[in-house]
């Protein structure tokens, strides 16, 4: 199983088209929710968990627990910048091993790449502080089934329906009262009088009435 390890875009990867996909999901999730925002490195760039040897690990507690539980080294290897020597982190010899998976989600390869990890944690974040209802407004969740999840978020001028396909699996909603989704939606459309949503889709309607959204 993956659930004993910390990074998400690991994690839940069963349930994404792709890693990518599932660090997406995750950062507009995050970043649509009540409460302050904390992002651990790596993960705007979709880093994933990092397979260790035993002879690898610096962690007390992994080595003492191992194999039962890895510790926490897995998630804790330097942050990759570029492509180069050691991620660019550094010119000689880090704490923890810089692999080939982790080299492959660095900044350089990602900065300026429309789509990308990165450059989609930059636009949900430049959404969140244009958006009143994003960091102001109080949740409301409505009633859908797994694989779906949704609220509202309304603040003074401004109410937001977000919604979220947490599966690989495309689907399909009645919806109502629902307005175009904003540019920083991902894989989300109306079509009539249905909002489809594809693998691991994302999006933010504002409310043209009161909305309607059912399985």
């Amino acid at each position: 199983s993956n659930h004993d390890v910390a990074r998400h875009a690991t994690r839940w990867a069963e349930y994404g088209a792709s890693v990518e996909d599932v660090a997406r999901l995750a950062a507009a999730m995050l970043l649509s929710f009540e409460g302050s925002v904390c992002l651990y490195q790596g993960e705007e760039v979709g880093q994933t968990e990092t397979e260790l040897a035993f002879g690898e690990l610096t962690d007390p507690r992994g080595i003492r627990l191992w194999p039962g539980e890895k510790g926490r080294d897995g998630c804790r290897t330097p942050m990759c910048w570029d492509g180069g020597w050691q991620g660019g982190f550094s010119t000689g010899h880090p704490w923890l091993p810089v692999k080939p998976p982790q080299l492959a989600h660095n900044v350089a390869a990602q900065e300026g790449i429309a789509g990308s990890v990165l450059e989609t944690y930059r636009e949900i974040l430049a959404l969140r502080r244009a958006a009143p209802a994003l960091h102001l407004g109080k949740m409301r969740f409505l009633d859908l089934p797994e694989p779906l999840l949704a609220f509202t978020r309304a603040a003074t001028g401004q109410v937001l329906a977000c919604v979220f396909n947490l599966s690989a699996i495309p689907q399909r909603l009645k919806a109502g009262g629902l307005g175009a989704p904003l540019a920083a939606s991902r894989g989300v459309a109306l079509s009539g009088g249905d909002l489809e949503i594809a693998a691991n889709g994302y999006g933010w309607l504002p409310l043209t009435g009161e909305v309607v959204l059912e399985a």
